[in-house]
């Protein structure tokens, strides 16, 4: 994913992976299926799990991309959509201490949604 330096929303849509919450997302919507089958879908304690859920994977890919920049594997590894990182904290388009801020953020806040929803998805 190509990063614009002036862009600071494509820097962090880079790094959290944004493409990638799809599959979260598609995930917590079959389960919503399933229990809207079972007639046991409540709205709003689906709506806190997808995004809980996705705060997760959020907090999940911003951790990754930190641990990788300060072990330096990202530094190593070849880029492609897989691996080798977003480059965003290389290029100097974020800095560490940010990705850690905004991970550990949402780590907690994904916490916040399943004692919301009184209990988890």
């Amino acid at each position: 994913m190509g990063v614009d330096p002036v862009n600071p929303i494509k820097a962090w849509a880079a790094q959290i992976r944004a493409p990638f919450l799809l599959l979260s997302v598609v995930l917590v919507l079959i389960g919503g299926a399933a229990a809207h089958a079972e007639a046991s879908l409540d709205g709003l304690r689906f709506a806190l799990c997808l995004v809980g859920v996705i705060l997760a994977h959020v907090a999940v890919n911003l951790f990754n991309e930190h641990s990788d920049n300060e072990t330096g594997i990202d530094h190593e590894t070849p880029r492609t959509p897989f691996s080798g990182g977003s480059g965003t904290l290389q290029q100097g388009h974020t800095t560490p201490r940010a990705v850690l801020a905004v991970a550990a953020s949402s780590r907690s806040a994904s916490g916040s949604t399943s004692r919301g929803s009184r209990g988890g998805c």
